[in-house]
């Protein structure tokens, strides 16, 4: 019994440390900070990196993908400028583990990912924390016509959209996905190798603006389903 006590003062010792260190990353919203302290980041990674789950890392996953790194999660989630009445679709799932943040911010979470692998860990990860306002798709979240998607997609209207890695280009129908009022948050990159504009399109009446809140490096999103992973 000692032991385990032990064990979980060192735990809530590590979590603090986290949301310090987020907090002197400059993510400073209360709300974002509860909800990445209510999401163990540890069930999202492999069992060789889950006791690093509290360090600002980005570690290897399924598919040969990477995760995202637990302050720029912070940061998009944060742009995001969530309220519980949101719906919110996100465009590249990985783990699971920012769409199970959003999840505790938002009415609802539509997540699109291309490998049929990502999809199901993620389903997995999330009926063990049982966080049931996740719909995943799998399908090409950057392409108005993929038959997997298209029912979420161009048939649906979100208050906000988020696209987990680089493009050069914001498809146009997501704009159109977009409930009036609506935000749209996306690296944008000019050359590889290059950081990322770190875009947030605010879709207010007809006008659209945009702003950049700085340059990242992101991996790129890539397009179509990926047929054997």
């Amino acid at each position: 019994m000692a032991s385990l006590a032990i064990a979980n003062d060192a735990d809530i010792a590590k979590r603090a440390g986290f949301i310090m260190m987020l907090r002197n990353c400059g993510i400073m919203d209360h709300r974002v900070l509860k909800a990445i302290e209510s999401v163990p980041r540890r069930v999202f990674l492999g069992a060789l990196y889950q006791t690093h789950g509290y360090e600002d890392r980005l570690f290897p996953i399924e598919c040969g993908q990477m995760s995202t790194s637990p302050t720029m999660i912070g940061r998009l989630i944060t742009l995001l400028d969530l309220n519980e009445k949101h719906r919110v679709m996100e465009i590249g799932t990985g783990t699971g583990y920012m769409s199970a943040i959003l999840a505790h911010l938002c009415q609802s979470v539509v997540s699109v990912e291309r490998y049929k692998t990502l999809v199901a860990l993620a389903q997995d990860r999330f009926e063990a924390l049982k966080i049931d306002n996740i719909e995943l798709v799998h399908g090409d979240g950057l392409v108005l016509n993929d038959s997997e998607f298209d029912e979420f997609g161009a048939e649906a209207s979100y208050d906000r959209i988020v696209l987990t890695g680089s493009v050069t280009k914001v498809p146009s129908f997501l704009f159109n996905c977009l409930s009036p009022g609506g935000k749209l948050v996306a690296p944008i990159s000019s050359s590889k190798g290059d950081p990322c504009n770190l875009m947030v399109y605010d879709w207010a009446g007809r006008e659209k603006r945009e702003v950049c809140y700085g340059q990242f490096r992101f991996f790129p999103l890539t397009p179509g389903v990926a047929v054997k992973l």
